[in-house]
């Protein structure tokens, strides 16, 4: 790769042979995280390994020129500035008043100063050097000292000490005022653009990760550069961190990985491009948790109207899918954000991945990624995929949807001979059978026609009516069924009666935790009124209590869900039934009893509904 910043280094060492003073200083400009800092620390490695001798400062945070002073005495004598050598917190050496003025507009005359207690400095013993002598004053747009008042300072050096000076900052986040840029003027001779240099930095940053993932990255080396180029963001300070941190999820990743040809690749992707995005603040953390629900909008025949996270990044990447995720959202934010690798459950995701795929992955799994397998692998399972289906062999209502979804979609795009009305009627039959095998019995997930997801996979042909009228049917299929089992079901409500009052409870009454199963079901209307009423009486008074108040809070917290408002007229014949008990009652405390249950609970959660 070219050296963007060789013709910067040429210059650099014209600079410093020089003979006599150059009178002027050489800034070096660029944004944060284009590799100034790096670039200017191993341009004085050289320059000090030829003879030259250096004072390096960086103004971040400083706020005095005290501050500088500080530092560059501390370089100077390192034993004198040592813990050691302090007395009372103060230097032993002495303080000068000194005042520096400087000339904006070279007409002679002063037109500022700058007055600091500073701290005897003595360089001119350097300055004759065989090697030269030079000082580097870095991070200019980040020292909290007033910006004209500093390169006032750094102009002494120049002006009156003869010093060469690099000056290293990005003037971008300077404020461009008159005064600044007089004074940069006469202070600044020669001004250059620090480029990112990939090509010169990449070796020494792989160079400090472990030997393993060093050979790794080295071999995707050109890799690495495309996607980093292809962010637009030029930020080597971010690379730097983000192999710093990929070394440390590869080491935890399982010895197995490097064994299945790609997977190591994909990571490595993936991990680039969101730690990129992640650092320049262009995905957030919650965005990343959300990139499953993005993955589907990227999958064959999906009916995303709004573009996703996911979307955005595969238009920036092209080349990053669903299949490279690998792990989920929350998964990637806990490692790119907050540093947790939990090596159990990333190794679980990883197996349960396309690269783990062996002889007891089931066929349709596999076929599910047909767009990444070769001809004769993808006809012989379709072969055994489309055998199954026509035998009605799948039984899960899941495995069924994907299959469903798998073929039509084939079909539709000519890769499946099958006509997706005869799969469609295949596919019906197959719901009727597993209804009829009670296969639908407590499938939740199988009620929402508009689902995308069935397990951790994305179903196929999302946007094909032929599907969408599929999903519908088996939706519809499970409601009838579970419509069908309420009284059966109702009659393991009331035995819960007596054996768990406290699950009895939990199933009837919305909460915000537990198993609320019959929260938004009119089950009680499938139980026979007078046979509620026997079984109430039956049981303590301590839990008839508490029926009679989950009746009440059922129908108060409810209210927003009209389908339990169909439980009205079975609760007003519950009422009628134990005020006729109560009468019959009249003179003992069980009539006393089932009166205030009526006055106080049942009455007031029917006017509720």
């Amino acid at each position: 790769m070219k050296n963007l910043n060789g013709h910067i280094t040429d210059f650099l060492n014209y600079y410093n042979k020089l003979d006599g003073d150059p009178g002027y200083a050489v800034m070096l400009n660029g944004p944060w995280g284009s590799g100034k800092t790096w670039f200017v620390k191993k341009y004085l490695e050289s320059f000090e390994g030829a003879g030259g001798k250096c004072l390096y400062v960086s103004l971040y945070g400083v706020q005095s020129i005290a501050d500088i002073e500080s530092e560059f005495f501390r370089q100077l004598h390192p034993l004198l500035s040592s813990k050691a050598m302090k007395l009372t917190g103060k230097l032993l050496t002495g303080v000068l008043k000194t005042s520096f003025r400087f000339d904006y507009d070279g007409d002679d005359s002063a037109d500022g100063s700058i007055s600091s207690q500073v701290t005897s400095i003595d360089i001119s013993q350097y300055l004759e050097k065989p090697g030269g002598f030079m000082l580097v004053f870095d991070d200019l747009e980040r020292a909290v000292l007033d910006k004209v008042s500093l390169l006032g300072y750094i102009n002494h050096f120049v002006e009156f000490q003869g010093c060469k000076v690099i000056v290293v900052g990005n003037e971008k986040e300077i404020e461009p005022s008159g005064n600044y840029l007089n004074i940069k003027e006469k202070l600044i001779g020669k001004t250059f653009l620090v480029s990112a240099d990939f090509g010169a930095a990449f070796d020494e940053f792989v160079d400090r990760l472990s030997d393993s993932a060093k050979d790794f990255c080295l071999k995707n080396r050109e890799m690495i550069f495309d996607y980093y180029e292809r962010s637009g963001f030029n930020n080597l300070r971010h690379l730097r961190q983000i192999l710093s941190d990929f070394s440390r999820l590869y080491e935890v990743l399982p010895d197995e990985s490097s064994k299945k040809d790609g997977l190591l690749e994909n990571i490595l992707k993936f991990f680039l491009v969101l730690g990129m995005e992640s650092r320049h603040g262009t995905l957030t953390q919650d965005e990343m948790k959300s990139l499953d629900s993005g993955v589907p909008s990227l999958l064959p025949g999906s009916k995303e109207e709004k573009e996703s996270p996911f979307d955005e990044l595969q238009k920036k990447y092209a080349g990053i899918g669903a299949y490279d995720m690998l792990l989920d959202g929350g998964m990637w934010a806990d490692i790119i954000y907050n540093g947790k690798i939990e090596r159990a459950a990333l190794e679980e995701s990883l197996r349960k991945s396309f690269y783990f795929i062996d002889e007891r992955t089931p066929d349709w799994e596999v076929l599910w990624k047909y767009r990444d397998l070769s001809d004769p692998v993808f006809t012989d399972l379709l072969n055994k995929v489309s055998q199954k289906f026509n035998d009605r062999y799948y039984k899960d209502p899941l495995v069924l949807k994907h299959v469903v979804g798998l073929l039509t979609e084939l079909s539709n795009i000519g890769l499946y001979s099958e006509s997706v009305e005869a799969i469609s009627d295949i596919a019906r039959e197959c719901v009727d059978n597993i209804a009829e095998e009670g296969g639908l019995l407590g499938r939740m997930d199988c009620s929402f026609p508009e689902q995308e997801y069935g397990g951790q996979l994305g179903f196929h042909g999302l946007d094909l009516d032929a599907f969408q009228d599929f999903s519908s049917y088996l939706a519809n299929k499970y409601e009838e069924v579970t419509r069908l089992s309420y009284p059966s079901q109702a009659k393991g409500v009331v035995e819960l009666l007596f054996s768990d009052i406290s699950k009895f409870y939990g199933f009837m009454v919305p909460s915000n935790h537990g198993d609320q199963r019959y929260a938004e079901i009119p089950i009680l209307k499938y139980v026979d009124p007078g046979y509620f009423a026997d079984c109430l009486i039956s049981i303590s008074p301590v839990n008839r209590r508490v029926v009679c108040y989950a009746v009440l809070e059922r129908c108060k917290r409810s209210s927003s869900f009209s389908v339990i408002k169909e439980e009205k007229d079975w609760l007003v014949s519950v009422v009628s039934i134990l005020k006729e008990k109560s009468h019959e009652n009249s003179g003992t405390l069980l009539g006393v009893q089932l009166k205030q249950y009526v006055d106080d609970f049942l009455v007031v959660a029917v006017e509720s509904l």
